[in-house]
C-alpha cells in the first residue's frame, strides 16, 4: 500500500507525544501505515539500485530508517523522528563511508538524491581532485545535473570564505563544499501518496546515476 495522510498524521503525533507508552499502543498502526509502505517502496526501488550499481546493498530491510532515534551520543534526547528515509549504499566494510542513493519524506514534503550526510574530509579532497582535473566521471555528473527531471539542489556545509576563485562556476559548485549531497525536493503530496511514487523516484535515481558514480569514484580513490 502507498503512503497516505494517515502516515504523516501518525508520525507527527508520535513525534509530538514522544512517549514510549503511546508508541507501544500504536505500534501496529505505525507498522501498517509507515513501516510496511516504506518496505514496499524499498522493494520496488531495489532492482533499480542493482541496475545502477551492482555493488550496492539492495536488501530492502537494511535500507529502512527506524522511527525511534539513538539518543546515546547526542544532546537531543527526543525519542522519535518524523523524517523517514530509505538509503542504499555499498557494503560499509568493503567500501567505508560510501555515498548513498536515498529517498526521504516528512510532513513538509519528500525528496530523493545521493551523497553523504557528512562527507569525510579525505573523500571530499579526492572529489576535488576529480573536479580540478575535469575527470570524465565529473563531466558526466555535470551533464546529469543539467538534465535531471527536477531541479537539483547542492546541500552540505560550505567554506565560509571562497577558496577556489580561479575555477569555473560549475567547478566551484563542488569545490567550495566541505560536505556534499545532491537533492531533488518536492511538496507534491499527491505524488507521495500515489502507487506510482516508485516510478518517479526510479526515474530520479537513474537521472542522478552519473553523479552517484562520480561520488563513488571519489570514495574509492580517497
Amino acid at each position: 500500500m502507498p503512503f497516505c495522510g494517515k502516515t504523516l498524521d501518525l508520525l507527527v503525533e508520535n513525534r509530538f507525544r514522544d512517549s514510549r507508552d503511546w508508541y507501544r499502543e500504536h505500534r501496529e498502526e505505525l507498522r501498517r501505515y509507515v513501516t510496511l509502505p516504506m518496505l514496499e517502496l524499498a522493494e520496488q526501488l531495489a532492482p533499480v539500485v542493482e541496475e545502477l550499481d551492482p555493488l550496492a546493498v539492495s536488501e530492502p530491510r537494511r535500507a529502512l530508517s527506524r522511527i525511534w532515534r539513538d539518543t546515546r551520543f547526542t544532546r537531543d534526547k527526543t525519542l522519535f523522528r518524523e523524517v523517514m528515509w530509505i538509503a542504499f549504499s555499498r557494503d560499509r566494510e568493503a567500501f567505508p563511508h560510501a555515498p548513498s542513493l536515498f529517498f526521504e519524506f516528512s510532513p513538509q514534503g519528500w525528496r530523493y538524491g545521493c551523497g553523504w550526510w557528512q562527507t569525510p574530509p579525505p573523500i571530499m579532497e579526492a572529489l576535488r581532485k576529480l573536479v580540478q582535473a575535469e575527470d570524465f566521471a565529473w563531466l558526466e555528473a555535470c551533464r546529469a545535473l543539467e538534465q535531471a527531471p527536477l531541479p537539483v539542489q547542492v546541500e552540505g556545509a560550505r567554506y565560509k570564505r571562497p577558496r577556489f576563485e580561479g575555477y569555473s562556476p560549475s567547478q566551484r559548485l563542488w569545490l567550495e563544499q566541505r560536505t556534499i549531497s545532491f537533492l531533488c525536493a518536492s511538496d507534491d503530496f499527491d505524488c507521495l501518496f500515489s502507487s506510482r511514487l516508485h516510478e518517479t523516484v526510479s526515474e530520479g535515481f537513474r537521472a542522478l546515476a552519473p553523479v552517484y558514480l562520480c561520488l563513488c569514484k571519489a570514495q574509492q580513490t580517497a
